[in-house]
């Protein structure tokens, strides 16, 4: 059951306030599939190299995103009165008590609002070829390679949704109490909440398939309203060639290149209007195409300080286009987010891809007879990078809620990215006996970026925060232990928080009134929780191509989640216990 409040008054979030419970339940249960076919060849002609190569895909996604719900509301919802109060003595689990001796749990209270069944299908199929040849050469007794090549991509994919939302008839109601089943679990979120017992999903599926139509009635202004702007059918087909030259001159190395790319993207999409009535108006067509040609050099030059050790130094230009459903004027939504409110997802074909200029330089040495330690410094400009935000929307009448979090991706002015990196890997083959198995990794970095947003942004936001996904602090350590039947590995991983999605406002919130509590605040940027994750597997050769084989993942069982602002804000947070798994692999020949 979710508790319904107010949003939290930041100056005294202590407070009760007037709400109400409902009640959903839904079944994930994706169909999620990818083909792929490669095939290819290499001929190595004396002083050419030619490669070429052609692949197929498909994949496909049925009910991935889109799940079959009934929900079920509290009979005080058209006179909201139970008072609700928040409890964040522990900000992990906050807690929603009932003040006013209201049994909330009580399922004779609560009956079906809304019933959805959903169609959700989306494939993508792609082709792709690409052909190059390389020419070794000398010059005056320098040596090198020529090398040039061609790269055709198409990628198609289709998105349909045609989901069916019904709702009670007049004078019917459906208690959750004749749907009630037996399943609970006492140390649900390390017994912090009451969970259970819970409604028997079969019994709602029995329950709607004998009132559809009659007790449950067809609402097909919501039923469009949800899933005719989600349709879309979109095409990109991509043309690169290349040209790269790599020689040497004694202790000095260069490559340089040049790569050119030719996008041609188009999409045709669905807009829904509505008559003064709120009925849904036949959908209107939205075509859309975009193309663009870039071209994007490069160069490394690498110099060998001594026999083992080198210095590189990088220039290179790169793009990064926007994913279909980001440029596809679509809009998806997903009541069954965990957030305060349901969220749309719409998309942006004003999107341009993100251009970036990148400098590294990189000193690496090599170590007798298996090891690694690298160590350098990058630094990237952006312009017109793409980052997604959420805005909190209270929307006309053609929505299908009264508050939403509407989540796009936009293009921001600029940014850029700078840090430090390092890792070491050694064999310590050195040793003596059954220790000379043993081997080590470790690497690490740090980071620090800034975007600038667009003017007007976000009430005409002027901060410049960090780039999304980008952590300050990453690093990894690792052990292994090899000998000619066991192979053992051993890792720990470790990323920063960082921001999952643009969401604060300078200017407030919802309303004009609302308090500005700056971006530590429940109002701020939705950040991804920091990670700590503890890895293992290895394999054991029992017999010729016969093998053990055995890992243990997440063996930490790291939070995953989501928080707003600060951590005493959370918004969701998911453990899954370490998986474990064991068997037997055979190979047709001894590894």
């Amino acid at each position: 059951m979710l508790p319904i409040v107010p949003p939290i008054n930041a100056q005294n979030p202590g407070s009760c306030a007037p709400g109400f419970m409902n009640y959903r339940h839904y079944v994930r249960r994706p169909d999620q599939q990818v083909f792929s076919v490669l095939t290819g060849a290499s001929h190595d002609l004396a002083s050419t190299l030619i490669n070429y190569d052609f692949s197929v895909s498909r994949a496909h996604n049925i009910g991935g995103q889109d799940f079959a719900t009934t929900r079920f509301n509290n009979g005080r919802i058209s006179n909201p009165s139970i008072d609700i109060g928040l409890n964040t003595s522990d900000p992990y689990a906050p807690k929603f008590p009932v003040l006013d001796g209201t049994n909330v749990f009580d399922p004779t209270t609560y009956s079906i609002s809304e019933v959805q069944l959903p169609h959700y299908h989306s494939t993508q199929l792609n082709f792709q070829g690409a052909a190059s040849v390389a020419r070794r050469y000398s010059v005056h007794e320098h040596y090198g390679t020529l090398q040039f090549g061609i790269k055709i991509r198409n990628a198609h994919k289709t998105q349909t949704q045609e989901d069916q939302i019904y709702g009670p008839a007049n004078g019917t109601n459906f208690a959750l109490s004749q749907v009630w089943g037996t399943f609970s679990n006492p140390n649900y979120y390390e017994k912090a909440y009451q969970y259970g017992p819970l409604s028997d999903y079969s019994k709602i599926n029995n329950l709607i398939s004998s009132n559809l139509g009659t007790g449950l009635v067809l609402d097909p202004n919501a039923s469009l309203l949800q899933s005719l702007p989600a349709d879309f059918d979109a095409n990109e087909r991509v043309y690169a060639g290349f040209v790269m030259n790599t020689i040497g001159f004694g202790k000095l190395s260069r490559q340089s290149g040049v790569r050119f790319e030719a996008t041609d993207a188009s999409y045709l999409a669905k807009q829904v209007a509505q008559d003064t009535s709120g009925n849904v108006l036949p959908a209107t067509p939205i075509n859309g195409s975009s193309s663009y040609v870039n071209i994007l050099p490069s160069i490394q030059v690498q110099y060998r300080i001594q026999k083992d050790t080198n210095l590189r130094g990088i220039f290179g230009i790169g793009i990064s286009r926007p994913n279909f459903a980001d440029i596809v004027p679509s809009r998806q939504v997903d009541p069954n987010t965990t957030t305060p409110f349901p969220q749309i997802v719409v998309g942006n074909p004003a999107l341009k891809p993100t251009k970036g200029n990148n400098y590294d330089i990189l000193v690496e040495h090599y170590f007798q007879p298996l090891g690694i330690l690298q160590a350098g410094f990058f630094y990237k400009t952006l312009s017109d990078p793409i980052y997604s935000t959420t805005t909190r929307f209270r929307p006309s009448n053609q929505q299908p809620f009264p508050v939403f979090d509407q989540i796009q991706s936009i293009n921001g002015r600029s940014g850029h990215i700078t840090g430090f990196e390092a890792a070491w890997e050694q064999r310590l083959s050195f040793l003596p006996g059954l220790l000379r198995g043993f081997g080590v990794a470790a690497n690490y970095s740090y980071t620090t970026s800034q975007v600038t947003f667009p003017t007007g942004f976000n009430g005409g936001r002027t901060d410049h925060p960090r780039l999304q996904r980008q952590a300050p602090n990453n690093w990894n350590l690792g052990a292994s232990y090899d000998r000619p039947r066991l192979s053992v590995r051993f890792a720990v991983s470790h990323n920063d928080a960082s921001i999952y999605s643009y969401f604060w406002t300078q200017s407030g919130g919802l309303n004009p009134s609302d308090p500005v509590v700056g971006l530590p605040g429940p109002n701020g940027d939705q950040y991804l929780y920091a990670h700590t994750q503890y890895d293992i597997q290895g394999s054991y050769r029992l017999y010729r191509g016969l093998r053990f084989v055995a890992y243990g993942l997440n063996l930490s069982n790291e939070v995953f989640g989501f928080y707003q602002g600060s951590k005493i804000y959370p918004i969701q947070r998911e453990f899954y216990q370490p998986t474990v798994s064991f068997g037997l692999r055979w190979t047709s020949t001894a590894e």
